[in-house]
Parts: structure tokens; C-alpha cells; sequence
């Protein structure tokens, strides 16, 4: 067992966490993180198979990795079912469809969950309409919608405190690296919202594991594929994300109006979001910067930039921010024209490092608790 691990061993308090589809890429990154977490241990691995930690996590010995076995579904079965499971929290990096039908028998046990997919994050403005939403973007008919009203949605710094649902739905990573430049335009009432468009590009990681024709490296490399455009699962959520924090309330989500252009990019990982928008008339940029200050200046896990300084420019290098848990934010006036880059990981903040802020929320400790180590991959 690593040092780190060996060392949490000793610690008095310990949040037990199971992480359920532990072999996809999201999966494999919480369990990365829960292992250097001071409160918190991994007590289960959980895929549809069963598979080796060690393969899936090269760090663990073997000792580590024999006393940490990579279990099956059934095997999680059992023990939820026992009388006293070995986990708290349980992680979900899962499909939409796995996750609505495991949360609500883990919820009744009386534990936790903080889920990865999108299986709970589209509120709407009633019941009635978050199933709508379901039927309309993810394509299923969704049969726990009063879950979906209870769930924190957890967009990490505007979600704040202990989370008052043992329900966490971690936001999309379009979403998230979208919202996050969105929220301090609204907030502070600088633009026009009727000029608002959104190019999006991502990594090959952020479409899963699974395996697909149009994800062989034959083809994505040297393109740069548009693709579900009017049909991305996190418009809607994007368009919530912002009235909730942004506008107050979620009825405004109708004023959130927007294209939505996403792009697959021929890298692994790593998102990179422009958001383009006509400003008020006798809007400055010092105004922009002061609602990206006030935003996120004490949000230890947010870089910011105006790109009217020179050498700023180097925020917008996507490297910088791959295999880091921090969003890189950066910002460019010209006229009444703006646009916003914000850069994130999409498996970190975009998915595992989230998920731990997260977590971190349960546990009252500061958000940024076990993410500050990896700073970017150059």
C-alpha cells in the first residue's frame, strides 16, 4: 500500500466510498482521488465485470491492490443488501440508465449518493416538466422525477455548504465549464441575452468507454467534428444552471436563450468553451473582470485572466489544465463584443474532481481538500 494510503489507515474519521462503474475513465479518476483523500477511504470498486485495481490503478502495490478487488454489480447487491454495508457515500460514474435505477435503493438504505451522469440534474420549472425534459434529451421515460426535484445540483463554487439532500447530481462537463462563464455575466446583468452563441470542443474521453466507429483514432484525428448540435443534453441544463444561479430562480430559464455548437477534438481530454456575447450598452471590461472577481477571486480552484494583459493568452493552452481540478477562465472586450474562454478538464472538474468538491461538501471541509496536487499536464 502507498505511503498516502498507509497513512489514512491511521486516521480516527473516515468517510467510507463505493464507486460504482469504476472502470470507465470518470470512475477510474474518483477512484485516483478518493485514494489520496485524508477523510475519506475506498471501500469498494464496482463494475459490470469483475477486473483487476491494479491494472485499473497502476499506483496501488500489490498488497493494496489484492485487499481492494474489482467487484461486479451482484457483488454490490449483496452488500447493500447486508445489514451493515461497508460504504456511506456511493459514487456513480455511470450511465443515466444505471444510475436512476441504483440510487433510490442506496438512498433508502440511508446513504449517500453523489452521481456522475445526468440522471438527476434536469429540475425544470415543475415535475411535470423535468419528465418532459427527460423524454425529450436523454430519451427514456424517467420514473424517479421527485428525486430529481430533491437532488442537489452541485455546481461547485455556486453550490455551497453541506448539501441539504443526500442526493448530489454533479454536473455535465459542458455544462459546467459553459455555466461557470455564463453565471457572473448574468448576475451582474452585462449582456444582451438574445446574442448569446457557445462553441464547445472536447476530448475523445468526454463520449465514455464505449466503443464507437466515429471515436477510432482513424477518425477523429486531424478533425474537429461538430456534432449533436440542437440536440446536447446539456443545453437544458446549461440554460438551468444559469437562471438557478445566475437570474435567482429557476423560472427565468426560459430568458436563458443560446446556440450550442459542441465539437469533438482530436485529444484525449480537456475542454475548451467560448461563449460570445454583445454587451449593454456602456458595459467596460473592467466591469466584466469585477464580476469574474467577485465570482470566483476566493474559489481557490478558479484561474482568471483578462486577455488584454500581455501573456495572458497562455491560460487559453489546453494542456494547462488537463490532469488539474482547477477551470481556467479568461475574458476579451473589444467594442460592445465579448467573449469567454473557460477551460476545464473534462474528467476532473468536469466529472471526478467535482464529484469530490462534492463530497468534500458532505464533509464540511473546504472544497479544494485532496484537488491542488495535480496542476496540468505541459
Amino acid at each position: 500500500m502507498s505511503d498516502v494510503v498507509a497513512e489514512k489507515s491511521k486516521s480516527v474519521k473516515s468517510e467510507s466510498v463505493a464507486i460504482l462503474g469504476a472502470r470507465g475513465y470518470s470512475g477510474a479518476e474518483l477512484a485516483r482521488l478518493v485514494l489520496r483523500h485524508p477523510q475519506a477511504s475506498l471501500s469498494g470498486l464496482f463494475a459490470t465485470q469483475s477486473f483487476s485495481s491494479g491494472d485499473l490503478l497502476p499506483e496501488l502495490t500489490k498488497d493494496a491492490a489484492l485487499s481492494l478487488p474489482g467487484k461486479t454489480m451482484t457483488e454490490f447487491a449483496d452488500d447493500l443488501d447486508s445489514a451493515r454495508p461497508s460504504f456511506q457515500t456511493v459514487m456513480m460514474a455511470t450511465p443515466a440508465e444505471v444510475s436512476l435505477e441504483w440510487a433510490p435503493k442506496v438512498l433508502k438504505k440511508g446513504l449517500r449518493v453523489i452521481d456522475v451522469s445526468g440522471a438527476f440534474r434536469l429540475k425544470g420549472s415543475s415535475a411535470a416538466d423535468s419528465k418532459s425534459l427527460y423524454e425529450k434529451w436523454y430519451g427514456f421515460n424517467h420514473t424517479e422525477i421527485g428525486l430529481v426535484q430533491e437532488a442537489d445540483y452541485g455546481l461547485v463554487p455556486w453550490a455551497q455548504g453541506v448539501p441539504k439532500s443526500a442526493l448530489v447530481a454533479n454536473p455535465g462537463c459542458y455544462a459546467t465549464a459553459t455555466a461557470l462563464a455564463m453565471i457572473p455575466l448574468y448576475k451582474a446583468d452585462l449582456i444582451r441575452a438574445d446574442t448569446v452563441s457557445i462553441d464547445a470542443k472536447s476530448g475523445t474521453t468526454g463520449a465514455g468507454k464505449k466503443a464507437e466507429e466515429r471515436l477510432l483514432h482513424a477518425e477523429v484525428d486531424g478533425g474537429c467534428l461538430p456534432y449533436r448540435i440542437g440536440r446536447h443534453q446539456h443545453e437544458p441544463e446549461i440554460a438551468e444552471a444559469v437562471a438557478m444561479f445566475g437570474m435567482g430562480a429557476m423560472k427565468y430559464k426560459s430568458d436563458v436563450s443560446f446556440s450550442f455548437v459542441p465539437h469533438l477534438l482530436p485529444v484525449r481530454r480537456g475542454i475548451i468553451v467560448s461563449v460570445h456575447a454583445r454587451l449593454k450598452p456602456g458595459v467596460t471590461e473592467s466591469q466584466v473582470a469585477k464580476s469574474f472577481e467577485e465570482s470566483y477571486g476566493s474559489y481557490p480552484l478558479a484561474r482568471l485572466a483578462s486577455l488584454h494583459i500581455k501573456g495572458s493568452e497562455n491560460e487559453l493552452i489546453l494542456k494547462r489544465i488537463v490532469g488539474s481540478a482547477r477551470t481556467a477562465l479568461a475574458w476579451h472586450v473589444r467594442g460592445d463584443q465579448l467573449v469567454v474562454f473557460s477551460l476545464i478538464d473534462n474528467l476532473l472538474k468536469g466529472a471526478a474532481s467535482q464529484a469530490v468538491e462534492n463530497l468534500n461538501r458532505y464533509l464540511g471541509l473546504n472544497v479544494e481538500t485532496a484537488l491542488t496536487e495535480r496542476e496540468g499536464v505541459l
